[in-house]
This record gives C-alpha cells, structure tokens and sequence, in this order.
C-alpha cells in the first residue's frame, strides 16, 4: 500500500512582454506588484483600481436579496407586538459569529425580547431541530429566525407552523429540493450566480438583514471573522466586507475580538486576514467542536472587557483541549490508511467509535490536503449513528456526491468542497463505495496531481521590506485571493541548518545569490531526507515577517521544496 504525499508540479508564470509593459504603463506600476497585477487579468483600470482599495467601492443594496422585504416586514411587525424573536444558530465559527450578529442588530433594531439558541454537535447534530423548536414555544416565541442553516429543514418548519411560530430562514447552504415554508427564505443561493451576494457566509446574510432593518454597517469584523473562517471565496462583495471588518477590528470596537487576540498573541494594528484564520477562528470553534459553543457566543455578545478576558481565556484552554483530541484522531487514521491501497482508490472514507465529532473536520481537512483526494471522516456514538465531515479539492464537488447516495443518510448538508453528514453505522462501507462511484462519474483520478501556480521567480536579493509592502496592498488575503507564491531555483541549503521541529515541521536557512534566509515549512518533515540531503533546492515560499524576542526578520514559509535535479514544473499557457 502507498501513502505518499501527491507529487505537486509547479505552473511557472509565462509573461507576453509586450503585453506587460502596456499593462504597467497604462496602470502606472512597476516591480512585482506590476507582475501580481498584470497575473490577475483585470479587464480595465477601474476593476484594478477597486481591487488595490477596496475601502473605496461602496457595499451593495441588501434589498437584492429575495425575500428580504417580506423578512424586514415580518420583524418590523413583531417590534411593533413586542414579539419575543428566537435566533437559532450553528456551533462552527460561522453559526455563532452569525447569531451574536443578528442578535445585535435586532437588539439596535428595538426589540425587546430577543433570545437565542445554538444546537449542541453531540446531543442535536447540525441545524434546526424539533427539540429546539418544541422549547422555544414553552419559551412563548412567536417569530424563530434561523442564520447559517434551516435551507432544508421542510419537516421542522412544517412543526413550527403547526405549533404557532412563524420561521424567517436566512441560510447560505445549497438548497434542496423543497424550500421550507416560511415567512421568507433569504439565501443567496436563490440569487443568480453573477450576484454580488451569491457566495457568501451565513454571518453575511445576517449582516444583510440587520443592514435592511437598521440602514447602518455594524460589526463588520464578525463577518470577517465568519467570512475567512468559513473559507468563503475573498473576492468582491467577501473582500470589500472583509477589508472593512479588519479595519474595524484593529480599531477595538469588539471586546470579545480584542480579548480572544490578546490570548492568541496578535497586536491589533497588525492583525491580517491569515491571523482570523489560523489564530481567532480556531479558538471559537474549539467552544463548539468539544460543546454547544455557548462560551464563544457569550464571549462575542458581551460588551464588558473583563467578562471578555475571562471567556477567552476560557475559550483557549477548550481550544488546548482540541489540539490533543485531534492529534490522537489523526495518528489513528493515518493509521487506518496503512490497511488500504490508495493507489487504488478516489477517496477516502474512515470512521471510529473513538473519534470526537467535532475535531473529525479538521483531520478530514488536514488527510484531503495531504492526498489530494475526497475524504469523509466518521465518528460513530454508542448507538451506532455517525456523524461526518467531508473536505475535497475543486475537482470533485462533494454535495454532488452526497445527493447522488442520499438515501444513505439520515440526515446531510452542505458545499462543493466540504459537508457533514449523519448516517447509520452500516450504512459507512456503502458510503465509500457510493464515494467512488461519485468520483469516477465527476472524472475524478485515482492520481490526482496537485498543481502549484508560482507568481513569480525572485532572487534573494529582490526579498526586502519594499517587496513585502507590495505584497501587503493584497490583503485581505486568503481563499479565491491567494497569497503571492514566489519561487526561488538553486537555492543552497546553508550546512548544520537543516532539523526536523516538533509537530514534524521542516526548518532549514537558504543561500542564494549572497542572501541567506531561515525557511519554515510546516507538516513538511518527510520533503528532505536529513541524511542525504540534496546539494540545492528549488523553494516555493511566501516572505513574511517573524517577530521574536522583541526582533523582526524576514522568514520564507516554504509551500514546496524539491531536489534542484527532480523539480518539475510547466509553464502557464494563460
């Protein structure tokens, strides 16, 4: 059996020369930024130019959305009656960011008796559910508005009518079959794929209606939070409501936010999209993974900066707690995955009575990105029901795959590259074959090859504080709006240099062209043999400041790194 890490082939930047100098002459840029812009193919000056400043373009008119007029009504009413509104969430950073949103806004808004409710992973499962709906009418509510699930929820909409509440949906999912029948159904996947609304988070579509109601653009970072963390596409209604959220954010408007970024160490002038994804993002989802996420909640809800720091502390030792379950899971599947012939197979499917519900997606994430193909991972209770997260690459979309076998499960939902699911035990083996059944109708390869587009070719001596500033005008940086990847041929690895970190990371310092700099390259212990190390290297990396014991360097995160005698690359036809 082979488990070997996907061999990833390099697509080299191919510049038309002549087309490159129109470029910059007619955008007036020069340099690298020059060379990122011209990669992007902007149609025109005006679209690079809201690109380079986002700030600049103004949001888009809530009202676009369907049924946002018959959700703005509903609630208005409900305020005039003194209504008593339920928000039911989720328990992933999008569904509690999207619940402390609306929350707020319904608050400002001047309801008065605004309550909420998130589900919990191990008891409910995901999204709307009768036993929450059931307490909310012992609880007198009269209106239930869901954010960041219920697009497929008929049957528990069905069991609202029935016992007297009225359900606003607001929902980012895909949609089923059959729209719940409900006061409105706001999702901007009912909209036309070219609107500025059709790809974002649940907290967005929050954002929107409380937007509609209030005529004003309150906690922006919220969305930006959900937005990165949900791993929504940055790019044009996303990026222009991410670049304003950030900004919001470094100007401490949201206590939580701030005291949750004091725990992860950040400085809130410098905070970036990259530090929401792998800083504060986990630290609210670690709340939800291992509970009902009622912490993180309470934490983005409050407005006392003491109540904040207790709860982020809190919310980072659930989160320490994380780490040690999820490592367990991963060496047991990496484990599991000896017993199988990958080779042979499209993807992966694996499942456990051991495993913890809520860590599976970040293991289901971390195997996808390893072998580049499709994965379901399963944690399976005591009685026999599982619950599952799926990941897959933009070759293979995993809702298709879900819909094709649907009735394998009890219960399932989500996007093209990631899902969860609820399905009975013996029901699992059945799932993997339909997976593959999935992958060879999408076409998807055994051997699937990962390709790495390289932004441009750098020497050494081009890696400065000028060239991280150029890079810098990108952000937000993250999903659809990826950082620049700079490569770097013959590199020299500098003797005694090269080790292996704990957490099996890779560490070396690069010489080339007179310039050395220490490389980091996390999960990337197996790319170099330390006793036969090969003369030079061909690095694949992004430059970023380290800061360490009160210095600051210049640091290359290495995205590959091969043997200068074996890289393989091609050249962009684009």
């Amino acid at each position: 059996m082979s488990t070997t890490m996907v061999e990833t082939v390099w697509r080299l930047p191919e510049i038309d020369q002549e087309a490159f100098f129109s470029f910059c002459e007619q955008h007036q840029l020069s340099g690298v930024l020059a060379e990122l812009m011209y990669a992007k193919q902007f149609p025109g000056t005006k679209e690079l130019i809201s690109y380079l400043s986002p700030a600049a373009v103004p949001l888009s008119d809530p009202f676009l959305l369907t049924d946002m007029d018959k959700a703005v009504e509903r609630i208005g009413r409900a305020k005039e009656k003194q209504e008593h509104i339920r928000v039911i969430g989720d328990y992933d950073v999008d569904g509690i960011s999207a619940t402390a949103l609306l929350v707020r806004g319904l608050r400002y808004f001047g309801v008065e008796e605004v309550s909420f409710a998130l589900p919990n992973r191990l008891e409910d499962g995901y999204g709307l559910n009768t036993h929450i709906l059931s307490q909310a009418k012992s609880d007198g509510v009269t209106l239930v508005i869901t954010v960041d699930n219920g697009i497929t929820s008929v049957d528990e909409a069905a069991f609202a009518s029935a016992n007297g509440m009225d359900l606003i949906i607001t929902d980012h999912h895909t949609l089923g079959d059959t729209l719940p029948e409900a006061c409105a159904v706001i999702n901007p996947k009912r909209e036309v794929e070219s609107s500025p609304f059709y790809s974002i988070c649940g907290t967005t579509v929050a954002f929107e209606l409380c937007t509609a109601l209030n005529k004003r653009h309150d906690n922006l970072s919220l969305v930006a939070l959900a937005t990165i963390a949900d791993v929504m596409p940055l790019t044009g209604e996303n990026r222009l409501l991410t670049e304003r959220g950030i900004e919001e954010l470094r100007r401490g408007i949201q206590p939580g936010l701030q005291a949750l970024m004091a725990q992860s160490k950040l400085t809130t002038r410098d905070v970036k999209a990259e530090d929401m994804a792998f800083q504060v993002g986990p630290r609210i989802n670690a709340s939800g993974r291992l509970g009902s996420g009622g912490s993180a909640l309470q934490l983005l809800l409050t407005d006392d900066p003491e109540e904040a720091k207790y709860l982020a502390q809190e919310l980072n030792t659930i989160n320490e707690q994380r780490k040690d379950v999820e490592r367990v899971i991963s060496e047991e599947a990496h484990e599991m995955l000896t017993e199988h012939d990958l080779e042979d197979k499209r993807t992966i499917v694996l499942s456990s009575r051991q495993w913890h519900p809520g860590v599976i997606g970040i293991v289901a994430s971390k195997l996808q990105h390893r072998y580049h193909k499709p994965v379901m991972i399963i944690g399976v209770n005591e009685d026999g029901l599982g619950r599952g997260s799926g990941r897959s690459n933009d070759g293979f979309s995993l809702i298709e795959a879900l819909q094709s076998c649907s009735e394998l499960f009890v219960k399932y939902g989500g996007h093209r590259n990631a899902a969860g699911i609820t399905i009975e035990e013996d029901q699992i083996p059945a799932l993997w074959e339909a997976m593959e059944e999935a992958a060879i109708a999408q076409e998807a390869s055994k051997m699937p090859v990962r390709e790495l587009t390289v932004d441009a070719v750098l020497a050494f001596s081009s890696i400065d504080n000028a060239l991280l500033s150029e890079v810098d005008r990108l952000e937000p940086i993250g999903h659809g709006n990826p950082p620049p990847v700079f490569a770097t041929f013959s590199a020299k690895l500098v003797q005694g240099a090269t080790r292996i970190l704990n957490g099996g990371h890779l560490q070396c310092s690069l010489e080339h062209d007179r310039r050395t700099f220490r490389a980091i390259g996390f999960n990337m212990a197996e790319r170099l043999d330390l006793d036969n190390l090969p003369n030079k290297v061909d690095v694949a990396y992004i430059p970023k400041y380290n800061h360490w014991q009160g210095n600051t360097s210049i640091q290359l995160h290495l995205i590959d790194i091969k043997d200068s005698k074996r890289n393989s690359f091609m050249e962009d036809s684009a």
